[in-house]
């Protein structure tokens, strides 16, 4: 089992650069467009390894 620990992000989407420790149960949390679910697209990505056949990503990643 893949445990996610650390999110690193450069020029992904609304991100130039954002560190993030991720520890045990998380909630993420926060005001309209202020990436939530850009955070969560990006973990879906890295942890399908990019195959397109595991992931549903959200509204914030289809265009």
């Amino acid at each position: 089992m893949m445990e996610l620990r650390h999110i690193a992000m450069v020029n992904w989407h609304l991100f130039d650069v954002c560190d993030l420790e991720v520890a045990g149960h998380i909630g993420v949390l926060g005001e309209n467009r202020s990436g939530k679910s850009t955070v969560l697209d990006m973990a879906q990505v890295v942890l399908t390894g990019g195959n397109r056949r595991f992931q549903r990503l959200t509204g914030a990643f289809s265009g």
